[in-house]
């Protein structure tokens, strides 16, 4: 009964894993095809490969342009985060640990839970007003914005899960807020810092809203690149799937490097409370 039940979980484990990997492997199919055998009814599974939709997206140079902007808005501001978030994230942790403190960091969970839209219009006018609109620093301003709170939560967590027998000795050997946070936190962090920073790029890597209300052609991210390809034409779906395959990759490729110390991060306590 039991080697059943296992087996049986084993299968809907598979199962599952294949219902969402399949969408991917589509685009990755529809890549290689012609406009013609993308839109063929019913679906080819068997085709004649063709590169043309890599090749072309590399060809005219407005691929790497909106890549490079991914690469400088998602990493950039991610660092400038890390740089204004992980300092908080430990003064609220080293507040827990003296009983205070619970208000400011609620207050710092609840941004995450505004929604986009509510805050798109106020937002877009004082991007306008401002001069950002369809700039890099516009759109770093909004992806550290971003990022911040998700650093705080994740980072505070995992200080908290840090003796405080550490700190204490610290303390005691007279080490200053910034002295303990440098010398003895950060180190210790690092698995933290790692899974936050790499699970935070992500997120901003495939955010789409902010991206397509507040940039263009100029300061536009991959999702944006994407999102233009639906013209009054109709949807190039094989040109698209190309693009998509590129844009996906960078990202894949950066999770699967990562992905032990991700597991390793979140298994030390990165995500509990």
């Amino acid at each position: 009964m039991r080697n059943a039940i296992k087996w049986a979980l084993h299968l809907t484990t598979y199962l599952i894993t294949g219902i969402m990997f399949f969408p991917l492997l589509w685009i990755f199919l529809n890549a290689f095809k012609t406009e013609a055998d993308a839109y063929h009814s019913p679906p080819l599974f068997i085709f004649h490969p063709v590169l043309t939709n890599v090749i072309n997206a590399f060809g005219g140079g407005e691929y790497l342009h909106f890549l490079s902007n991914s690469f400088i808005i998602s990493i950039g501001s991610v660092i400038i985060a890390n740089i204004l978030g992980l300092p908080l994230a430990f003064y609220l942790a080293e507040l827990k640990w003296n009983g205070k403190g619970d208000n400011l960091f609620m207050w710092c969970l609840s941004t995450r839970f505004m929604p986009a839209a509510g805050i798109i219009i106020p937002l877009y006018v004082i991007f306008n007003k401002s001069h950002l609109l369809d700039s890099i620093p516009g759109m770093l301003i909004i992806y550290i914005a971003i990022s911040i709170p998700f650093i705080v939560v994740v980072m505070r967590s995992f200080f908290l899960d840090i003796p405080y027998s550490v700190v204490e000795a610290a303390i005691v050997e007279g080490a200053g807020f910034w002295q303990l946070f440098f010398r003895i936190i950060l180190p210790m962090a690092t698995p933290g810092i790692a899974t936050s920073s790499i699970l935070a790029i992500i997120f901003n890597w495939n955010e789409y809203f902010f991206a397509v209300n507040l940039s263009g052609t100029y300061a536009g991210t991959l999702p944006v690149y994407l999102a233009s390809f639906m013209t009054s034409e109709g949807l190039f779906w094989a040109r698209v799937s190309g693009i998509a395959v590129l844009a996906i990759l960078p990202i894949l490729i950066l999770g699967w490097l990562a992905q032990n110390r991700i597991v390793r991060g979140l298994t030390l306590g990165a995500v509990k409370e």
